[in-house]
């Protein structure tokens, strides 16, 4: 293979396709991680607060990603911004509430809130960077 091969697969790698299915293949680890047992004498059981802020992160990532595979396949608009937060919420809530179905998995409000506050912060750094980067622009 010569750089010029490696270079036109490189390109090939940054388009939709690429994204969506990252994304959709992170929504599929976190519903894997959401229905695996976790051991209640690990970390997550010992550090207070860990869990939540696994949650907040797993669906701070979440957002991000499919908000970049969003954006890569039509561009973004305050809609379609809509329609990504109340799926991620959704998706939040379906992890969460197919807990209930396995014996070694607990469902939690509080863990849906963590969930709903990655998706938040999420949001923040997407506007913030838009906004930044319009300010960068401008100049």
């Amino acid at each position: 293979m010569n750089e010029a091969d490696f270079t036109d697969i490189l390109k090939k790698l940054r388009g939709p396709r690429v994204w969506v299915t990252g994304f959709l293949l992170y929504s599929g680890v976190v519903y894997y991680l959401a229905m695996r047992p976790i051991d209640p004498g690990g970390a997550i059981g010992k550090i207070s607060g860990l869990d939540k802020l696994l949650h907040g992160g797993e669906f701070l990532l979440f957002f991000l990603i499919g908000f970049k595979a969003l954006d890569s396949l039509a561009g973004t608009n305050r809609g379609k911004l809509v329609a990504l937060i109340a799926g991620s919420l959704i998706f939040a809530g379906i992890t969460e509430a197919s807990q209930m179905a396995v014996g070694f998995r607990s469902a939690s409000i509080v863990d849906w809130y963590a969930d709903f506050a990655g998706i938040g912060v999420g949001l923040i750094s997407v506007k913030l960077a838009s906004w930044l980067s319009g300010k960068r622009e401008s100049q």
